[in-house]
């Protein structure tokens, strides 16, 4: 599994699929009720990785005291706070869906499409370049049938969700970091080249609640996660 530790009550919400039609910040009111209502009062732990990590921070805004703590694993940052884009292996479809929204729209197409014939491709597409931790995850059979479930899972409703959320993440957002105020882990692989370090470090520097900076040596992005999740769950990784 993606996750790597064995996490109980654990709510992973399909937020691709809610509020259809809608634009991005109803999307997230959307969520944040879905999240509300699940939590049946209980003080909330949410937890992002890679991309959820920008999803995470819109529901701890919109939630606000109902957040008792936040997890960041791998986190994308606001592209406005660095000169980031370089440094991603994700980067030229980022700056399409910011810059050039038909070629974006005609790329998420075209995964789609891969993502529901040729899962095998875009696995190799997608991790053409893997560093780090994560090359030896790409070996690893039960990661790879896990990553070609998500991506089928990403698309299975179609890429509007998807589509809304990425040009939603390429816009600025940087100011609602002021405004969150429950406490932050960050957690983030020193090899990571689809999330930059240097997001963590500018996370850590605009948040005003980061309570720590889990910096895990040679890891990249996913090689990562496993092993916070470890820790966030309070299983030990071998």
């Amino acid at each position: 599994m993606l996750f790597g530790a064995d996490c109980p009550n654990l709510f992973v919400p399909d937020r691709f699929t809610l509020a259809p039609g809608c634009d991005a910040a109803a999307g997230f009111d959307a969520l944040a009720d879905q999240v509300a209502d699940w939590s049946a009062g209980r003080a909330i732990h949410l937890i992002g990785f890679s991309m959820g990590c920008f999803a995470a921070l819109q529901l701890a805004h919109r939630l606000t005291d109902r957040v008792g703590q936040i997890d960041l694993v791998s986190a994308a940052a606001p592209l406005e706070g660095g000169d980031f884009l370089p440094e991603m292996a994700g980067g030229s479809l980022f700056k399409l869906a910011r810059d050039h929204h038909r070629l974006f729209g005609w790329l998420v197409g075209v995964q789609r499409l891969m993502a529901r014939f040729a899962p095998r491709f875009l696995f190799a597409l997608l991790f053409g370049r893997a560093q780090g931790g994560d090359r030896a995850l790409i070996e690893d059979q039960h990661f790879r049938q896990a990553v070609r479930a998500m991506l089928r899972t990403c698309f299975a409703g179609g890429s509007a969700g998807y589509t809304r959320e990425i040009r939603a993440y390429v816009r600025p957002w940087a100011p609602i970091l002021g405004e969150i105020s429950a406490p932050v882990r960050l957690w983030h692989g020193s090899a990571d080249n689809w999330a930059p370090l240097a997001m963590a470090h500018y996370l850590e520097s605009a948040l005003p609640n980061v309570t720590g900076l889990e910096v895990v040596a040679g890891a990249s992005h996913y090689s990562a996660l496993r092993q916070a999740m470890g820790r966030i769950c309070g299983v030990a990784q071998g």
